[in-house]
């Protein structure tokens, strides 16, 4: 069923135009008959009694908050004899998933601004008794401005602290939106404010680096969080570096156990003001900022390749190569994912090395030594500078020598056959903590 503009809707709105349509219904733009003000009234079709429940539920619940980062509830009703439909406060601007899909990454200060208004919101929503239980870049809207505001919708599967979870449930049924789950309730364990920090954090994490951990929303990637700590974000070059204890807020948001977590919205955002005032300093100049190594900074060649490679260049060898350096790096999670990065990644190691990659983390290149040590350390040491420029301290590298017989054939790669030891041994290193 679709309104038509010029509808009268619970005997006081008038649509005048249709919006778009979600998972919970429609949505339209409307305004009061006599007061001439905006409202967004949304409209629940075609759904049994259980899904209505959670909607006049939805309304109900929202009308007890009363916030500036909140939408406002403003009327619920019936059209005709059983669809439900709620008229809210309505907000011209766009949602943080529609700015996400437009531009991939967001700025850290910008983000730490859009995260503030989602902690202040959901303060009020905490402070109500209330849980959000699908908080997610959808259901984050930001109002035009001046200044942009943010504003929290969509509390269809909210319910207030210690209810019964399955009372708007079918049996077995997993109400929300899972890419943005706590673990505790992906695992079916007791759930409380902190489990919406959770969702808090991964969004920061997303508008950080433009994709969520694991590569994704998969099944496998959200089920992936449920039994692995995520690893740290990585900032794309062409983006400000965030402060060391913006990063660390983000990891202890998203911490697999939610006692490792902020307690509350209120302290999430008290430690994310703190970290924003910390780096503004540094800015002004009490200390030095941190900033990702650049290409105009060298990474040094530690001195144990040097010594090794010339050793091997040295000793007698079973062929006539005399060795070559094996250099592997641990990457952020889906990078080499990215067409991009094993485009680039294919260009650091270039024709006279060879380069694989292990699972969706691990890149390996082999450098041969040949004979002309300095020009193998020459080009470990430019590998080293590109790897540091492009993920700076969230990339971990090991390196070995290996001897002229060495070969990394398509077999091992495939599985068929072991891994060289020199591979192996290099694993170990990058896969320990």
């Amino acid at each position: 069923m679709h309104l038509q503009p010029g509808t009268r809707v619970l005997e006081r709105y008038i649509v005048d135009a249709f919006l778009g349509e979600g998972g919970m219904g429609q949505v339209y733009r409307g305004h009061h008959l006599s007061l001439g003000f905006p409202v967004a009234i949304k409209v629940l079709t075609d759904l049994g009694p259980e899904m209505q429940g959670r909607f006049q539920r939805e309304a109900r619940l929202m009308a007890r908050v009363r916030h500036a980062n909140v939408v406002t509830v403003l009327d619920i009703g019936l059209i005709g004899a059983d669809t439900p439909c709620i008229a809210m406060e309505f907000v011209e601007g766009d949602t943080l998933e529609a700015r996400l899909g437009k531009r991939g990454v967001i700025p850290w200060n910008e983000a730490a601004r859009i995260t503030m208004g989602v902690l202040a919101g959901l303060d009020a929503i905490h402070a109500a008794a209330i849980l959000h239980r699908d908080l997610k870049p959808g259901n984050v809207l930001l109002a035009c401005g001046p200044p942009e505001s943010v504003k929290l919708i969509d509390f269809g599967i909210a319910r207030p602290e210690g209810t019964d979870v399955t009372r708007y449930t079918s049996t077995g049924m997993l109400v929300g939106t899972p890419g943005y789950m706590a673990p505790e309730r992906l695992m079916n364990r007791p759930v409380d404010g902190r489990s919406d920090l959770y969702a808090v954090g991964l969004m920061f994490y997303e508008m950080l680096v433009g994709v969520l951990p694991f590569g994704g929303k998969s099944i496998e990637s959200v089920l992936r969080r449920a039994v692995v700590p995520i690893p740290a974000p990585v900032i794309p070059a062409a983006q400000p570096v965030p402060p060391s204890a913006l990063i660390r807020l983000v990891m202890a948001s998203v911490d697999m156990e939610p006692a490792g977590r902020p307690a509350t919205a209120k302290e999430f955002a008290n430690q994310l003001a703190q970290a924003v005032r910390e780096t503004n300093n540094l800015s002004s100049g009490v200390t030095g900022a941190v900033r990702h190594p650049t290409a105009s900074r060298a990474v040094p060649v530690p001195q144990s390749v040097i010594e090794a490679a010339d050793t091997v260049v040295d000793a007698p060898g079973p062929g006539p190569e005399g060795g070559f350096v094996v250099l592997g790096a641990r990457l952020p999670p889906s990078r080499l994912a990215a067409a991009e990065d094993r485009r680039w990644l294919g260009e650091v190691a270039g024709v006279t090395a060879r380069a694989f990659s292990l699972g969706g983390t691990y890149w390996f290149t082999v450098i041969p030594i040949a004979g002309d040590p300095a020009r193998a350390r020459q080009k470990v040491s430019a590998i080293l500078a590109s790897l540091a420029e492009r993920y700076g301290q969230f990339v971990k590298v090991e390196w070995g020598i290996a001897r002229g017989d060495f070969d990394m054939s398509a077999a091992s790669l495939s599985g068929a056959s072991p891994l060289p030891t020199e591979i192996r041994t290099l694993l170990d290193r990058l896969s320990a903590a």
